[in-house]
């Protein structure tokens, strides 16, 4: 599901708009005691603490996976000090909706990230979105190299919704994962003949029509040079 980027951007405050909803249970693998996550969601839907900024906070991290503290920070509370995030996100993660990636710190700091807390869905977080959870999901953020190839992903994400916030309230960004952006040829495949990294679509309003730009994203490390078709992104290419 795609992420767009909002015109108005969030205020300093920690309140958003409350959301009711109504909440299904199901299985999903781990070592958390589902019934305590089941408890702990249907407690917290009652008492109407989950807000539009967390919502939006789950929809980022469907399509990008992770993200760093100071992502979040940009993103959600673009006006406040960092502790605002992080205590919102801290309490996230108490009621099992975030969970704790690992830090690559020597790559966030070769890249310029600032190394600190990593986020991905806790298993309350994909109930929350899908009412599913399978193992890949469930073990994705654990893999080192993988959470420093989404960090850098989803910085481009960053930027690009700061970007279009300084130009004002005509352009927008959207965003899709790999997994809404995967291309079949077919509705018979089970697997994509083209799957990049991401999507991302910026529009500008202009008038009584719409100038709009995509592209799609893809991150590579290889030892071969993109060029040769043995190389991953060369076999994308050709494909």
């Amino acid at each position: 599901m795609p992420i767009t980027s909002q015109v108005t951007i969030p205020d300093k405050s920690n309140a958003g708009g409350k959301i009711k909803r109504v909440f299904s249970t199901a299985t999903y693998p781990g070592l958390i005691d589902r019934q305590k996550v089941r408890e702990s969601l249907a407690e917290l839907i009652e008492q109407g603490r989950i807000t539009n900024r967390d919502e939006q906070l789950f929809e980022y991290l469907r399509e990008l996976n992770v993200l760093s503290l100071d992502q979040v920070r940009r993103l959600l509370w673009p006006r406040a000090k960092e502790a605002t995030a992080y205590n919102r996100l801290y309490f996230l993660s108490k009621q099992y909706l975030l969970s704790q990636a690992r830090i690559p710190a020597s790559g966030m700091h070769e890249w310029g990230l600032p190394a600190g807390n990593v986020y991905s869905l806790g298993l309350g977080g994909w109930l929350w979105l899908r009412q599913e959870v399978n193992q890949s999901l469930a073990t994705r953020h654990l893999r080192r190299e993988q959470v420093l190839h989404d960090l850098l992903n989803a910085e481009i994400y960053v930027r690009l919704v700061e970007a279009t916030w300084t130009r004002g309230e005509t352009w927008s960004v959207s965003w899709a994962g790999e997994e809404a952006a995967s291309y079949y040829a077919s509705s018979r495949d089970r697997f994509p003949l083209l799957a990049p990294d991401s999507l991302a679509v910026i529009r500008q309003q202009r008038g009584d029509q719409m100038a709009v730009l995509p592209f799609f994203i893809e991150l590579d490390k290889g030892r071969e040079a993109h060029g040769r078709p043995s190389s991953d992104w060369g076999r994308k290419v050709h494909g």
